[in-house]
Order: C-alpha cells, then sequence, then structure tokens
C-alpha cells in the first residue's frame, strides 16, 4: 500500500 510507505518515509525523516 502507498499509504505505508508514505508512513514509512515519514517516520525515517523524523528520526533523522
Amino acid at each position: 500500500m502507498r499509504k505505508i510507505k508514505v508512513v514509512m518515509v515519514t517516520v525515517a525523516f523524523v528520526m533523522n
């Protein structure tokens, strides 16, 4: 699902 990919990218960006 695209939403999951967006969430993973967002989480990775925030964790950075």
